[in-house]
């Protein structure tokens, strides 16, 4: 395990990785778990849609690259974050108050169109802010 460990983190270093943490309490394992919980909470008010979307993990910064790109062409930020190995990435359209609706579609149809290019697919499609206030209520009552 602590070889397949070192391997790992070599590969991350050569990628460009920022800070590697290794979880082995668990409740330092809960404490990182809480961290992509809290960006979630912090981003559901302004968020018009989430996509829920998963390439080969090989192609993930592919993907981001992508999504930084319909970012700049539209002129928006779309804050993403995933799953650590598992190709899975959650990426937030927020609400725009210079824009209509009509560029969440553009947006949502080219980021899935990026994503079946890399062989991927997406979760459920996308997820409105009611579908989120669900997923919300749910997740709080298995706690």
């Amino acid at each position: 395990m602590l070889s397949e460990s070192s391997r790992i983190v070599g590969i991350c270093q050569e990628n460009g990785c920022l800070e590697i943490l290794f979880a082995e309490p668990i409740d330092e394992q809960q404490s990182i778990l809480r961290i992509r919980s809290d960006v979630w909470f912090a981003l559901k008010t302004r968020t018009r849609e989430l996509l829920d979307v998963v390439v080969p993990p090989a192609y993930v910064g592919k993907l981001v690259d992508v999504v930084d790109e319909i970012a700049k062409k539209y002129g928006i930020y779309l804050p993403a974050y995933r799953h650590v190995g598992d190709g899975n990435l959650h990426i937030h359209i927020l609400k725009d108050e210079g824009k209509d609706h009509a560029y969440v579609k553009k947006v949502r149809d080219e980021v899935h169109q990026a994503v079946t290019n890399l062989g991927g697919g997406h979760n459920r499609g996308t997820r409105d802010r009611q579908s989120l206030v669900e997923l919300h209520i749910l997740f709080n009552r298995r706690e």
